[in-house]
């Protein structure tokens, strides 16, 4: 309604914008920032990535590689090829010899060229990046994937490049675009897979958004996006459709061991936790509390830090939550630590941030059948810290925790 949709052409202001304001300069190197921003590294051995300089051979492969329709998610404007840069076109701007083959003939990857794939990895000797995922083609608005693996032979098109990238060792950079979880279980431990980065639907700024982070041009461009969801094993850990309870649902609700947990995603740099403190301990059902939490960015790199916070009630006669996320902040954080200096001289010399934090009362509540919302007295549990508490696969930081005190 408030776009005019409903109104005479003449009247909505918005019929009158034409390409030059809508892929103006701005909103082009807005694509390319959020885009960015969306990036979660999922994996980074031995800080594999960022790349520190131009490459000489590197090899591109998937369906992904290439694909512009595909980058876009469901319900995405128009495409329009003239202004959207793909993988391979973004990466062949930092690579002197760039070797691309698709390897599948579509997303569905119904047939794969192994030969190909085999020819083309062996010549990208410095790199090989993959790409895989599903597209609007498999995931989009009817059409519902029916379980979590890759389409199609994507998967042995996977491990086709890396039998011949242990052969020659060659490192190799997964790169997956979709929008729900996919069953890589085969490959996160995998150690010639020396990162994996989930790039969901980038649109239009793709190419370029993911030449500047795999090469951090800027100081800004150090992957900070978090997971939007839990990222389970595999389907055994995906509830029926027809099970309506709450139960293994969303990390509020899960108990097993996911693959990646909510919230989850790594950086180029470190950082470090301290000093969690709530005002008041004490308070009366009805009244907020206030926290502060100090992080210093200890690694060698300026980057963003997505500081999260975490309630946990203790045990009542109501049904509630592992834990409930009550508040997050996506903070950027310099860094000033040089090449060989110690993690315990960064924590002294670094300077930090403070963020604050209100957990209202209403986060406070459960749900009674009885009595709807209500704030049961008792000891509230807080977390902070770069992920979620209590988890098997760690962001390298600490998670901090306090408590305070609900009285009825």
């Amino acid at each position: 309604m408030r776009l005019g949709e409903f109104d005479p052409p003449e009247m909505n202001p918005y019929t009158k914008l034409n390409l030059d304001v809508v892929q103006s300069s701005e909103h082009q190197a807005i694509a390319i920032q959020a885009a960015i921003k969306s990036f979660v590294l999922l994996k980074n051995n031995n800080n594999f990535l960022p790349f520190k300089e131009m490459l000489n051979s590197v090899s591109i492969i998937g369906p992904m590689a290439h694909n512009p329709l595909q980058l876009f998610g469901d319900y995405s404007p128009v495409f329009n090829p003239h202004f959207t840069m793909t993988p391979k076109e973004g990466i062949n701007t930092s690579v002197k010899h760039l070797y691309y083959k698709a390897g599948c003939n579509e997303t569905s990857c119904d047939f794969f060229d192994q030969m190909d794939v085999e020819l083309t990895v062996s010549i990208g000797l410095d790199v090989s990046i993959v790409c895989l995922g599903t597209g609007v083609a498999l995931e989009s608005e009817g059409r519902d994937r029916t379980d979590l693996s890759l389409p199609g032979q994507q998967q042995d098109l996977l491990r086709t490049v890396l039998v011949v990238a242990k052969a020659l060792n060659i490192p190799v950079v997964l790169l997956l675009f979709n929008a729900g979880p996919l069953d890589i279980s085969e490959f996160v431990n995998e150690p010639q897979i020396k990162a994996i980065l989930a790039c969901f639907y980038p649109a239009q700024g793709t190419g370029e958004a993911l030449a500047r982070v795999l090469w951090r041009r800027e100081s800004s461009d150090n992957p900070a996006g978090r997971l939007p969801m839990t990222w389970p094993n595999s389907m055994s850990q995906v509830p029926p459709m027809t099970d309506y309870t709450m139960v293994d649902r969303t990390y509020r609700y899960f108990h097993g061991e996911p693959l990646y947990p909510f919230g989850y995603g790594l950086s180029y740099t470190y950082f470090n936790y301290d000093k969690l403190t709530i005002t008041p301990e004490k308070v009366v059902a009805g009244q907020n509390v206030t926290i502060q939490v100090t992080v210093s960015n200890v690694g060698q790199y300026d980057g963003d830090e997505v500081i999260q916070v975490y309630i946990q009630w203790p045990v009542s006669g109501v049904p509630s939550p592992k834990w409930q996320l009550v508040g997050f902040n996506r903070v950027f954080i310099t860094a000033n630590l040089p090449h060989g200096n110690s993690v315990d001289d960064a924590v002294e010399k670094m300077p930090t941030v403070t963020e604050t934090f209100t957990i209202t009362a209403e986060q406070m509540s459960l749900w009674d059948d009885n009595k709807g919302f209500i704030v049961h007295p008792g000891e509230i549990t807080v977390y902070a810290g770069g992920q979620q508490p209590n988890q098997a696969k760690s962001v390298g930081s600490h998670v901090l925790q306090a408590k305070f005190t609900i009285s009825g």
